[in-house]
């Protein structure tokens, strides 16, 4: 039997470190597949396709959910200038009441 290659070695090793819990009871291949976070684009596709469309889906849902901040955050800013003006104005208003004193 010939030595392993250093980098052979390491990968061994490595895999060893990951997967060698399960070694007793469970098989090389269904550790690795256990040991995906199957969420993947790759994985997604194997399933038929449609892990594009929900990719795409998912990022129109995106999309929609940012403009739906963003035009929040406008009249949020919007209703802060207008009650800082009216707030302004019933300053000014006070002032001249009381003659600026």
């Amino acid at each position: 039997m010939e030595p392993n290659p250093p980098a052979a070695e390491h990968d061994r090793r490595e895999f060893l470190k990951k997967a060698g819990r399960f070694a007793a009871v469970t098989p090389p291949v269904v550790t690795m597949l256990l040991s995906t976070s199957l969420t993947t684009d790759a994985i997604a596709r194997s399933g038929g396709g449609g892990g594009s469309r929900r990719a795409e889906r998912q990022a129109a849902r995106a999309e929609r959910q940012a403009a739906r901040a963003e035009r929040k955050a406008e009249r949020q800013a919007e209703r802060e200038a207008a009650r800082a003006e009216r707030q302004a104005e019933r300053e000014a208003r006070r002032e001249a009441r009381t003659g600026g004193g």
